[in-house]
């Protein structure tokens, strides 16, 4: 599987520059968090800066490949954790199961290049799938659908994820205190994890995920904004997997 891995990661994909209005300021911000996040670990964490180097060469090996799959088609499955406010299924931010699929579609729309939507633009159909799971961790029948109340947990609600006010990405203490301890990623060599959350960074941020140097760490996986994960015409998600197979 991770030989199919590195093969995907030399595939052309358009990467870009994600710009938005916020709380109204005339100001055009940076809306993915995904190249703060490298760099601060490239910086800090000697692991980490190891891994990505390693990435970088498995790349090169796997260029010489000449790997075919089944149909053409790649297939990734998908599990989504909606961290919620408390609220019932279907209301405010705890999303229903159709609005989950729907994320999941928009998603495809972008990769798959689909005729008649928002995602067939000047780019190419990458070949590559995402779809919710079907079986859990114990073989046993999934929507990969995971909701997680956190309406107990202050920080999120008042500030989300990241930020000086927010709860942390993960944290490996023996403490629960951040978001991929409060929804564990299912494992991440048989699954690819998203986290939906209220805010990020204080809003200012729409998304980000973690590079392929970070396959099967526990914090791997994407971070993406409710309210971006719904608008059928946001890239922000499609953008965040071009990063999630290692494009910067």
């Amino acid at each position: 599987m991770k030989v199919l891995f590195y093969y995907l990661l030399i595939l052309t994909f358009t990467s870009f520059n994600l710009y938005a209005q916020h709380s109204g300021l005339n100001i055009p911000i940076r809306i993915c968090g995904t190249d703060h996040l490298h760099e601060e670990k490239m910086k800090n964490d000697k692991g980490y800066r190891l891994r990505h180097q390693q990435t970088l060469k498995n790349i090169k090996q796997a260029q010489k490949l000449q790997a075919r799959f089944a149909g053409g088609i790649y297939k990734v499955p998908v599990v989504v954790h909606v961290m919620h406010k408390g609220e019932a299924v279907g209301v405010g931010t705890n999303i229903s199961d159709a609005d989950v699929r729907a994320g999941v579609k928009y998603l495809n729309n972008f990769w798959r290049k689909m005729p008649g939507s928002i995602g067939d633009g000047n780019g190419v159909d990458m070949k590559i799938e995402f779809a919710l799971a079907v079986r859990d961790e114990n073989g046993n029948g999934t929507n990969g659908i995971v909701r997680k109340d956190m309406s107990s947990v202050t920080a999120y609600v008042d500030h989300g994820v990241q930020g000086d006010d927010g709860i942390e990405d993960y944290n490996s203490d023996a403490e629960v205190n951040s978001l991929k301890e409060y929804s564990k990623g299912w494992d991440p060599t048989n699954y690819y994890n998203v986290w939906l959350v209220t805010e990020i960074n204080g809003g200012w941020v729409a998304g980000y995920a973690h590079l392929a140097s970070e396959h099967g760490q526990p914090h791997d996986g994407s971070v993406i904004g409710i309210n971006e994960y719904l608008n059928e015409s946001s890239d922000t998600w499609a953008h965040e997997m071009g990063h999630a197979f290692n494009l910067l």
